[in-house]
Formats: C-alpha cells, sequence, structure tokens
C-alpha cells in the first residue's frame, strides 16, 4: 500500500505486508498526514476495499479533514495514477529480480522508491521528478526531507 501525492506523483508512505487489512492503511494514512502537515483539507481516493471502508479508517479521515473518494465500480481509470506506479514498479524493479527473502524484497522497493522520487521524470511535471518539481513548486520555502525510507512491515498491492 502507499499514498501517492498527486500533483507531484510523489510516494509520501508505504509498507510492506503479506496482508491488506485497515490497521495497515490506517497506519500509512498517520504517516502521511505526519510527512505532510499540509494533508488537512484534501481529497483521499481509493478503491472500495474493506480497510478503506472500515469503520476506523473512515473515522480517522473525518478527525483529520480529509474527505473520501472512491472509485467507481469498475471503472479502473478511476485510480490511474497509482495503477500506474504499480506497474512502473513491477516492470522496473520487480520484475526484474528474485528476492531471498522479505528483508530483499523491502530493500529494493525501497531503493526503488527513492529513485522513483528523485529521478523518475513525468510528463505531466513537465520531465522533472516528483522531488525537483516540489522544489519548483515551493521555490525557497523550507521543506523536511522530501523522503524518509523506513523499514516498514507492510503491505503494497502488488500481484507477483
Amino acid at each position: 500500500m502507499c499514498n501517492h501525492w498527486f500533483f507531484s506523483r510523489k510516494i509520501i508512505a508505504y509498507r510492506i505486508h503479506y496482508l491488506a487489512k485497515s490497521i495497515l492503511v490506517i497506519s500509512i494514512l498517520k504517516d502521511a498526514f505526519e510527512y505532510r502537515d499540509e494533508l488537512k483539507g484534501v481529497m483521499l481516493h481509493s478503491n472500495r476495499g474493506t480497510q478503506y471502508t472500515s469503520n476506523e479508517f473512515l473515522e480517522l479521515q473525518k478527525s483529520l479533514d480529509i474527505t473520501s473518494s472512491f472509485s467507481n465500480m469498475g471503472n479502473h481509470y478511476d485510480n490511474a495514477v497509482v495503477k500506474s506506479f504499480f506497474s512502473h514498479l513491477k516492470k522496473e524493479e520487480i520484475y526484474r529480480n528474485d528476492y531471498q527473502d522479505l528483508e530483499e524484497f523491502k530493500e529494493s522497493i525501497n531503493k526503488y522508491i527513492l529513485f522513483y522520487n528523485d529521478y523518475r521524470q513525468h510528463e505531466t511535471n513537465g520531465d522533472l521528478s516528483p522531488n525537483e518539481y516540489e522544489k519548483l513548486y515551493y521555490g525557497k520555502r523550507k521543506k523536511p526531507n522530501f523522503f524518509r525510507p523506513v523499514d516498514y512491515n507492510i503491505y503494497m498491492n502488488i500481484a507477483i
């Protein structure tokens, strides 16, 4: 699972785990909120999975002044930005490697997300990486580290 910052295409929080449960998405949202204090008042778009529609997750969103937006049934284009990220992650990283264990997989994903945020160009960003685009957007405004890699025990919605 990951939180994707739409305006810059930046991955701002993610976790890898064997199971997708509401506690996982709650933890990711809390990580994203801790990382980005400007999350209040934003819209969080997701699919209709039970982890996103759980009372605990919806209550957390409400307490953080975040509006829910769900994909329409059968409309895969609603979440095209996130689906595009996972497609690139699979093609550029996961399918090119044989992982010996979960720790190797986590390290690989961590490195890829650092690459993605620092160097992966996006046409939507004027061929800038997410971090370059944010630096341009925020100008001289002082921001915290753009990404804090953390060793998480988490889940990513990837079929391997």
